[in-house]
């Protein structure tokens, strides 16, 4: 329940920002990108394609149809019509033509089964706005628009702005393909399921939407908290309260049908034994639900992270803003990397300030909320991962996950020209790495539920993910696109170096180990750059014998080696004099092995693509070492 409690203490927060559905611009302070709003309490939203305009006294102005662009649509619901599916239950204001128009019947034949279907949602409707209309929390555009309705005519004024199509007996034609108006086009089926919100003109107020008057919605809430309910004692809050029934759906995205809490199943095995109702085993306010769930909706659109139905967010209570573990940081003003020295400490550093930058917005007392969620099916949502840190605690463990799972990255401007990066690996490239660029939905969600404890708790690793990464590093053959499996190998690099964490490795060549692997990855660069060269200088592209090789040479080192060296022949004598520079690395490298270590049969770890990496990057660095070494 504490995720309820955090949710609802976020909603009281940032009440300020209940209805807005748009976000500003940091440098010119406009209103720029719309997404979903912070709902007020029994509401959601809705795509309207209808919209009507009345005046102060109920009386019909025009109407017309709704841009796809601006139909998201706030709308007043109980918990009824939230959740509606095979109920007649109404929206509070906004609603379907089938509900609020009131003449619909009069244009089907008498015979026609919709009839009584039509008849039993307008009663609905119409009592239910009537009783708000009544109530001590009253609205004047609601009482306007309750003026209109019960006039039953707005299926005749849509007839005579032309937005509806009838028959030559005088019937209404539901869904016109060969000839039809623009709310046909509109609406996704039959035009009376057309959804239709309101305009309230009147001198009297400044804002005539319905869906954008924060005092009708407020209107509406005090409504439904006025309502008899059934009472008890919310499992969130410890109060004895209205109960909710129903709790609300469409919480990752707008069509989302999964619900975190739900308990419809009470004829099969769901209480079976053990409970009689849904509401022993979890009771949660009606209120502390309408908030909450509001809250994780709005935080979600706004800063979540969103993909293959898995959803993750980070936010404090206060600030609302947070750094979001999963999510790519870096980009092409990251770092450059100086040749010859460690780039470790400039990385650092540079996260550091990036941290810092989030450490000034939150206060030290503030607390960091993590949630991770997945649907186990279409109609159940699933808290995977749910944390709550200490602010400074939790950038303390951003920074050591980000300075220690690093390495170098080769990326493209815009200019077509290369630039060197010093990046950290999101989750979702280190399943790329470990499974493949299009691996299923459910490795995903696995692999970044797996990794969330390590980035944030600081667990080490899993190794399986480690080693299926440097043997999809290992088999450059298998990938179509060089600069893919570039990428690969500078997330199995930075993988391993994060593994092995006390070895210390450099992200720039390292002269001084002399290790085995190591050694036998920088002699595989060397070959592969020496052929390279001699390629290009021919106009061939073809692949060198060191990439084709690739996956031997990490099982077979030795064996391969000689294979390797006796092809690099022909390449050297193509080259003639310049390849004297090439040769005499080969020679410094393999000086620095031992006998034992050069013959072993032993299969090479993931060290050697450290000084694969590295050493092809010094030469890419370095156009005039070759030269220069003639």
């Amino acid at each position: 329940m504490s995720l309820l409690s955090k949710l609802c203490e976020t909603y009281d927060n940032c009440s300020e920002f209940v209805g807005e559905d748009t976000i500003k611009d940091k440098d010119t302070d406009k209103k720029v990108e719309k997404r979903r709003p912070l709902f007020p309490c029994n509401h959601s939203t809705r795509n309207a394609h209808l919209e009507i305009t009345i005046d102060y006294n109920g009386n019909f102005k025009r109407a017309s149809t709704v841009d796809k662009n601006d139909a998201i649509t706030i709308t007043a619901v109980t918990e009824e019509s939230d959740n509606r599916v095979g109920n007649p239950a109404p929206h509070g204001l906004n609603d379907e033509l089938r509900y609020i128009a009131g003449d619909l019947i009069n244009y089907f034949k008498q015979s026609d089964k919709l009839e009584k279907d039509f008849s039993l949602k307008n009663t609905a409707y119409l009592e239910q706005l009537q009783k708000w209309c009544e109530s001590p929390f009253p609205h004047p555009k609601a009482e306007a628009i309750y003026k209109y309705l019960i006039k039953k005519r707005v299926i005749k004024d849509l007839i005579d702005c032309k937005l509806i199509l009838t028959d030559e007996n005088g019937y209404l034609i539901p869904n016109e393909k060969q000839n039809p108006t623009e709310l046909y086009k509109v609406t996704p089926s039959e035009v009376y399921k057309a959804f239709c919100r309101f305009r309230v003109e009147s001198q009297h107020w400044i804002e005539d939407r319905t869906y954008k008057d924060k005092t009708l919605f407020e209107s509406w809430s005090n409504y439904c908290r006025s309502l008899e309910g059934k009472t008890g004692i919310c499992y969130a809050s410890g109060k004895e309260t209205i109960l909710a029934e129903k709790h609300p759906k469409y919480i990752r995205t707008s069509g989302d049908g999964a619900k975190l809490i739900s308990g419809n199943d009470d004829i099969n095995f769901t209480f079976r034994g053990i409970f009689t109702a849904s509401s022993q085993a979890c009771a949660i306010g009606s209120e502390i639900s309408q908030k909450a769930h509001a809250a994780l909706k709005w935080l979600i659109d706004r800063q979540g992270y969103r993909k293959y139905d898995h959803a993750i967010v980070v936010w404090s209570t206060g600030s609302i803003d947070a750094m979001n573990p999963v999510e790519d940081y870096y980009d092409s003003d990251t770092i450059t990397v100086d040749i010859g020295s460690d780039t470790s400490e400039a990385y650092a550093s540079k996260i550091s300030k990036m941290i810092d930058g989030y450490r000034q917005k939150l206060k030290p007392d503030e607390n960091i909320n993590i949630a991770a969620f997945d649907a186990a099916t279409t109609g159940r949502l699933s808290v995977i991962y749910y944390r709550e840190f200490n602010t400074m605690d939790y950038l303390d463990r951003l920074q050591s996950w980000y300075d220690s799972c690093c390495w170098v990255r080769k990326i493209f401007l815009k200019d077509k020209t290369v630039r060197y990066i010093v990046f950290t690996p999101s989750p979702v490239e280190i399943t790329r790495a470990a499974y493949g660029q299009n691996p299923d939905d459910k490795i995903y969600h696995s692999t970044i539920e797996r990794l969330l404890p390590c980035i944030i708790d600081g667990q080490q690793i899993p190794y399986d993910l480690v080693k299926k990464a440097v043997i999809k590093a290992s088999n450059p053959q298998s990938f179509d696109y060089t600069t893919t499996w570039e990428n690969v190998l500078e997330t199995a690099c930075a993988l391993y170096k994060k593994y092995n964490e006390k070895e210390r490795y450099k992200m720039a060549l390292d002269f001084e180990r002399t290790s085995r692997d190591y050694l036998f990855g920088r002699l595989l660069a060397v070959a592969d750059e020496l052929e390279s060269w001699a390629l290009w200088e021919n106009g061939d592209k073809r692949p060198t014998t060191a990439s084709r090789y690739f996956s031997r040479f990490s099982a077979q080192p030795y064996q391969t080696w000689k294979i390797i060296e006796e092809n690099l022949r022909i390449y050297v004598d193509r080259l003639g004099a310049k390849a004297n520079g090439m040769l005499k690395v080969i020679d410094e490298i393999m000086s620095k092995f031992k006998t034992e270590d050069f013959i072993s049969p032993k299969a090479l770890c993931g060290e050697y693509l450290l000084g694969y990496h590295n050493q092809k990057y010094y030469f890419t660095q370095n156009l005039k070492e070759k030269e220069s070494k003639q």
